[in-house]
């Protein structure tokens, strides 16, 4: 029912689900991954439904599949469950609305009662979900549209996690890959005039969906220990890269546990690297951190020299 383009069709989907697969224990793990899938499968396929309804149904009779207008009888289920649309034109975005509401509704009460029954049966849907996607930026564009559609929940730092220790072990010829969406997860300031998903609020920034917080979960790999400064700095790298814009405060911090731990120099190189590549694409940061840097170069100025004096190339360095 749910891969139907009939938004009525959808909708009983919806109440078979709701009414004799409620996520109680008694279905299998296996019946739940399975139904979660076709889940987020629905709500990851509005790009490509609303393509049909443009090219299909827009301006033509009877209208949008299974939008129910005012004239009209009600069906089954009754309009309680679903609101009628208040015109009768067909541009598509009636069509936006109603899933909107299957999604508020039934899909997002149901994601929630599995995750509170299994938080990490969760996490490994929707990052299998993801991973189905094959390529690493698809990747990125259906975790950005989950996260949107307020269904991650609190496995948003299981998944993030995973996704960067596999990034991190690609390379290209000059370094990490670029990843073009990975700038829109970590900004915390939405774009209202652009449409990335049509469960989106533009109200809604992404620190207030679903405990979503990329930062936080970088802060606490990074004050963990030093292995875990150098997973940070790999996913800082990543980052720097891709044109997220590193706050000043978090290169500071980055900075000071550098010190702090005594990192090799080389790892302290790659924090260099990352910081010009910040200062390069936000100028002001670098006012901010000439005192930082000045520590770094001080902390491991006997360092620095010793390998100079030992006449070691500058890849060594």
């Amino acid at each position: 029912c749910l891969s139907d383009i009939d938004i009525t069709v959808n909708e009983y989907g919806f109440l078979l689900l709701e009414r004799r697969f409620e996520p109680t224990g008694v279905p299998s793990e296996y019946a739940l991954s399975r139904l979660t899938t076709i889940i987020l499968t629905w709500t990851c396929s509005d790009d490509d439904r609303l393509i049909i309804i443009a090219r299909d149904y827009i301006g033509q009779k009877p209208g949008l599949p299974g939008v129910i207008n005012p004239e009209d009888s009600a069906p089954w289920p009754s309009s309680t469950h679903r609101q009628t649309t208040s015109t009768t034109s067909s541009s598509g975005g009636e069509y936006v609305l109603c899933r909107k509401q299957l999604l508020a509704r039934y899909a997002m009460p149901w994601l929630a009662a599995v995750h509170k029954l299994d938080p990490q049966l969760y996490a490994d849907c929707v990052y299998e979900f993801c991973t189905e996607t094959a390529e690493s930026h698809r990747f990125l564009r259906t975790i950005l549209k989950i996260v949107q559609a307020n269904l991650v929940f609190s496995v948003f730092g299981d998944i993030l996690t995973r996704w960067f220790g596999i990034v991190s072990q690609l390379t290209g010829r000059s370094g990490p890959l670029a990843f073009k969406f990975l700038p829109r997860l970590f900004n915390n300031e939405t774009d209202s005039s652009h449409r990335s998903s049509t469960f989106y609020e533009p109200s809604q920034t992404l620190s207030d969906l679903s405990q979503v917080d990329p930062w936080s979960v970088f802060t606490e790999l990074i004050s963990s220990d030093i292995e875990g400064l150098e997973r940070g700095l790999s996913w800082l790298r990543i980052m720097a890269v891709s044109a997220v814009e590193i706050p000043a405060i978090m290169l500071k911090q980055l900075f000071q546990r550098a010190i702090d731990l005594r990192v090799a120099l080389d790892t302290i190189v790659d924090l260099l690297e990352c910081t010009l590549i910040s200062i390069w694409l936000k100028t002001f940061t670098g006012y901010t951190l000439h005192q930082e840097i000045l520590k770094i170069h001080a902390s491991y100025s006997e360092i620095i020299s010793s390998r100079i004096n030992g006449k070691q190339t500058d890849t060594e360095l």
